[in-house]
C-alpha cells in the first residue's frame, strides 16, 4: 500500500490499513511478513496479523514510521516500505 498521513486519535492511538500486494509469477506460495524497520523511541506498533498482505496496525505515538512487507517463495525474497506519518 502508500504511504499515510493520519491524525492521532483521542485516545493515544490510531489504527492504519496496510494493503500490501505480492505476486509470483511461478505461482509458487508466497509467505508475507510485516515488520517495524523505524519508529520513534517509546512508541508501539501492533500488527492485527503481521503475517497477512492486507492487514491494520495500531499505533501509540506522533512521529514518522517505516513499516516494511516482506515476500518470499523461498528462493527469493522482496520488500517494500510504506511510510506513515502520524500527526
Amino acid at each position: 500500500g502508500g504511504d499515510q498521513t493520519v491524525n492521532l486519535g483521542m485516545s493515544g492511538s490510531v489504527t492504519v490499513i496496510l494493503d500490501g500486494r505480492a505476486t509470483d509469477t511461478e505461482g509458487d506460495v508466497l509467505t508475507v511478513q510485516w515488520s517495524v524497520v523505524e519508529a520513534p523511541a517509546g512508541a508501539t506498533v501492533t500488527f492485527a496479523n503481521a503475517n497477512a498482505r492486507s492487514t491494520t496496525a495500531t499505533i501509540t505515538a506522533v512521529g514518522v514510521y517505516r513499516l516494511r512487507l516482506t515476500a518470499s517463495d523461498g528462493a527469493l525474497t522482496a520488500s517494500d516500505d510504506a511510510i506513515i506519518t502520524v500527526n
